[in-house]
């Protein structure tokens, strides 16, 4: 099976995907987990970085489509698949939308179900307090409008997802709640 985790930071992605992966080994699973963000080898050559990027993806996505093919493994990719839709057009100048179309290249129809694309959400306020309380300056940005624009544009790239898929609400739920109620129920009593 393969999950893949997503939504701008502060959401809790990290400690939902550590339950994910131990739920798997709980269950005799082999996990790996991976994460794909900005390209920093290219600088601020953006054509540059979209190539390596479309590369990146096209190989994320083959490897996705081989681990949703497996019982014996699972593949956890945290923010690796429609934030490329989001942060390019929004921080580094092109349109990451060919991801959707790699989607329909390599996904197999039979292995659709057994990749899960999990949205976590909640409240720009929100999202911005915790992401301040972290302090670890790893957020593109802090500025409401642009937080905004980023949970709009994840909307959005969800929408296009033809990925078995389920938007998660924080809604001031703690860690184990949004576990229980919802990240466990999709990923393992929905095969």
């Amino acid at each position: 099976m393969t999950v893949i985790a997503e939504g701008v930071d502060a959401l809790g992605k990290s400690t939902q995907i550590q339950k994910i992966k131990d739920e798997f080994e709980k269950r005799g699973i082999s996990v790996h987990i991976l994460h794909y963000s900005n390209i920093k080898a290219f600088g601020n050559d953006n054509k540059k970085i979209r190539e390596a990027s479309y590369k990146q993806y096209r190989d994320m996505l083959k490897l996705a489509n081989y681990a949703a093919s497996e019982d014996s493994m699972a593949l956890i990719l945290d923010r690796s698949h429609v934030g490329e839709a989001v942060y390019s057009p929004l921080y580094r100048n092109y349109n990451g939308d060919f991801v959707f179309e790699e989607e329909k290249t390599f996904l197999w129809q039979d292995n659709l179900k057994r990749i899960k694309l999990i949205l976590f959400t909640d409240e720009v306020e929100a999202i911005i307090k915790r992401d301040k309380e972290r302090n670890d300056g790893l957020s593109f940005s802090l500025d409401p409008e642009m937080k905004k624009k980023e949970l709009e544009l994840f909307d959005k790239a969800f929408e296009k997802s033809i990925l078995n898929k389920k938007r998660i609400e924080l809604k001031g739920r703690d860690a184990e709640q949004i576990w229980n109620e919802e990240v466990k129920t999709f990923i393992f009593d929905n095969k």
